[in-house]
């Protein structure tokens, strides 16, 4: 009593089978991976346009070019005055 297969053969039925499990598997492995990514592009989205809205906000609240000439301007009127002032109270101590 020999127990042995000596010729297996798969049929074609079979062998669709297969493919067919395999084909799924895979497409459903890709889909999984393909919604992660998605929904961490997403989420990277989302936070990118959050630091874009807070910069836009903190530029908004910048003095403009103008105001800065002004500041500046007057700051170094001040300068000159301090300065004057210094030499005119060097000039009462001699």
């Amino acid at each position: 009593m020999d127990n042995r297969i000596e010729n297996a053969q798969v049929g074609l039925p079979t062998m669709w089978r297969i493919i067919t499990v395999i084909g799924s598997l895979a497409s459903t492995i890709v889909l999984v991976v393909l919604g992660f990514a998605f929904d961490m592009a997403r989420a990277e989205w989302v936070e990118l346009r959050s630091e874009v809205r807070e910069m836009k906000h903190r530029l908004d609240e910048m003095p403009s070019g103008d105001t800065l000439r002004k500041l500046s301007d007057d700051v170094q009127d001040l300068g000159r005055r301090v300065d004057s002032m210094e030499r005119q109270l060097n000039n009462w101590d001699e």
